[in-house]
């Protein structure tokens, strides 16, 4: 699947998923995409306070909201992913 298209694909079962559990919609991406397991520690040395899962989608979505042109979401959500790297 290309990469915009999964996007759009996940933007498309929001509506749907925000009813599910975070696990099992992360379980559910994982598979799709066919994320590898590793071992991640992103706390141990963090100087920061971690913001929750919550409060990095409210985040996301208030961006999108601000900034992307109708039916533009997709490349808004990608420019936005990308903006750091």
């Amino acid at each position: 699947m290309k990469s915009t298209e999964g996007i759009e694909k996940q933007l498309r079962d929001a509506e749907v998923n925000h009813g599910l559990s975070f696990g099992q919609v992360s379980d559910n991406v994982i598979c799709q995409y066919k994320i590898l397991k590793g071992h991640f520690d992103t706390m141990t040395e963090c100087k920061y306070i971690i913001p929750s899962f919550m409060d990095i989608g409210k985040l996301y979505s208030i961006m999108m909201e601000d900034c992307a042109q109708p039916g533009k979401e997709v490349d808004e959500l990608i420019k936005i992913f990308f903006f750091y790297k």
